[in-house]
C-alpha cells in the first residue's frame, strides 16, 4: 500500500477523516502464527504481545486425521505480575476449549471469552505478556494445530 500524506486541508473533509480512521483501525491488528503438534499434552508458548490489546479472533486448523482420541486445546494469557516458568500458574484462559472432530483436516470455530479475560490490560510488569496454547488432550495420530491469533490494538473509531 502506498503511503499517504496527511494535511489539515484533507483532514477537514469527512471522507478524509473516515479514510484516516479506517487506516488506523487496519493498522491496529497484530497476529501470531503457529504450528503445534497435537499428539502431546503440554502448554506451548506461542509468542508474546504488548499490553493494552484484545484477543479479537483465532483461526484454527488441524492438518489431518486426529485418530481415535481427539485432541483438545485452548488459549491462555500470562499473568500481569512477574512471569513464572511453568506456563500454567496464574495464566488466564481467553477462549473456550476446542475439541478436534471428524476424520480429516478441519477448520474450527474458536469462541473467545467476553468476560474481560480476552483483554491484555496495562500492567507495570511484564511489559510483554506470554500467549500460550494448552493441549489438554493428545490426539491419537501425529497431526498439528495450525493457525493465527489476531489481537486488536485500536477500538472502533467513530467515523462520523
Amino acid at each position: 500500500m502506498a503511503q499517504k500524506k496527511v494535511s489539515d486541508i484533507r483532514l477537514n473533509k469527512i471522507t478524509a477523516r473516515r479514510t484516516l480512521c479506517e487506516s488506523i483501525e487496519a493498522a491496529g491488528y497484530v497476529s501470531i502464527n503457529f504450528s503445534v503438534p497435537c499428539n502431546a499434552t503440554a502448554s506451548v508458548l506461542l509468542g508474546m504481545v504488548k499490553q493494552d490489546m484484545e484477543l479479537y479472533s483465532v483461526d484454527l486448523f488441524q492438518d489431518g486425521d486426529p485418530g481415535g482420541t481427539k485432541g483438545k486445546c485452548s488459549f491462555f494469557k500470562g499473568p500481569g505480575t512477574s512471569p513464572n516458568v511453568d506456563l500454567a500458574t496464574g495464566y488466564t484462559e481467553m477462549t473456550t476449549e476446542v475439541t478436534a472432530a471428524g476424520s480429516a483436516a478441519n477448520f474450527y470455530a474458536v469462541t473467545i471469552k467476553t468476560d474481560g479475560s480476552e483483554d491484555i490490560a496495562q500492567h507495570t510488569t511484564p511489559t510483554h505478556v506470554p500467549i500460550v496454547m494448552e493441549r489438554s488432550q493428545a490426539s491419537s495420530n501425529a497431526v498439528n494445530w495450525k493457525g493465527t491469533m489476531w489481537f486488536k490494538q485500536v477500538d472502533d473509531v467513530d467515523k462520523s
